[in-house]
């Protein structure tokens, strides 16, 4: 887990939780235009970074979480962030990573990370995080086996 972790921090924030390893990239690393779910190309280099090193990664699972920022409907940024993660979900797959190791979840406005209204609040706040997750706590007995 350290050396997933050093590595990967490289390439974005990354940071350790209770429950595995959350990397989050933000407008500084993904790139989506205004209103769009679709990967730029400086996107998808960062992406495919990332695919080189969950390669040598065992026994994880993936959570592709999508964020907003604040502006727009719930519903609307709900949609627009599902589309996002599944949009990144959809390239690391695309890559050669097996699709079972993913689950993809928008969760639109809920989760900001700045509170503020400034165009850097907006842009921090519109992130795709991946929650790396060993395979071992999904699978215990005490949560049941993973779909």
């Amino acid at each position: 887990m350290d050396r997933l972790t050093e590595a990967l921090g490289r390439i974005a924030e990354t940071r350790r939780t209770a429950l595995g390893l959350v990397m989050s990239l933000d407008d500084g690393y993904l790139k989506f235009d205004f209103d769009r779910a679709e990967l730029r190309p400086e996107s998808r280099e960062v992406l495919s970074r990332i695919a080189g090193i969950l390669f040598t990664a065992d026994g994880f699972v993936i959570t592709v979480s999508g964020h907003t920022d604040a502006r727009g409907t719930t519903e609307y940024n709900q949609a627009l962030s599902t589309r996002r993660a599944q949009a990144v979900a959809d390239y690391l797959i695309g890559a050669g990573l097996p699709g079972d190791l993913f689950t993809v979840q928008g969760l639109g406005k809920s989760q900001p990370l700045d509170p503020g209204n400034t165009e850097e609040a907006h842009a921090t706040n519109r992130r795709v995080e991946l929650g790396l997750v060993s395979a071992r706590i999904v699978e215990s007995p005490v949560l049941g086996r993973r779909p």
